[in-house]
Parts: structure tokens; C-alpha cells; sequence
């Protein structure tokens, strides 16, 4: 199975990258990443069957969304019974 992969830059600092899944035209995925810490922020999964590919709204999306990496200590210890 073959892919394709191109890269680009959003304007809320997240790399965005598109993959062509497989042989087909009508499988596509886009990838946004905060290359600050590595995450997978939001997926967009589309099946292009029968539609434009540059209207085509996505199958299903997955999305962290408000993240905070500064959390307080006292959420991590563990309360005694």
C-alpha cells in the first residue's frame, strides 16, 4: 500500500499534514501536529467517493481541544482510604 504525504503550516502553529491512503483516489486523512510537544492535536479522515476533494467535508474527526501541560502536582497524588 502505498502513501502519500505533504506537509504545511497553520496559522495556530500546528503542522498540518495531508496523506493519501493506499492506491485509491478516494481515501484521504489530515494530520494536525504541535510540533512543541509532538501531539496529534485533530485527524480529519475523508472518503472522497463521489465528492470534490477540495469541498469535501470529513467522515470523522478526532480533536484534543483546551489541553493544559501545566497541571498542579496535587491532581497526580493518590488519596489515602
Amino acid at each position: 500500500m502505498a502513501c502519500e504525504v505533504w506537509k504545511n503550516w497553520t496559522k495556530w502553529g500546528l503542522v498540518k499534514y495531508g496523506v493519501k491512503i493506499g492506491d485509491s483516489d478516494n481515501a484521504n486523512a489530515i494530520v494536525y501536529v504541535d510540533e512543541s510537544t509532538g501531539l496529534i492535536m485533530k485527524e480529519e479522515f475523508f472518503s472522497l467517493k463521489g465528492q470534490d476533494a477540495e469541498t469535501a467535508a470529513p467522515r470523522f474527526v478526532f480533536e484534543l481541544r483546551d489541553l493544559k501541560m501545566d497541571v498542579d502536582d496535587s491532581v497526580f497524588t493518590i488519596r489515602k482510604l
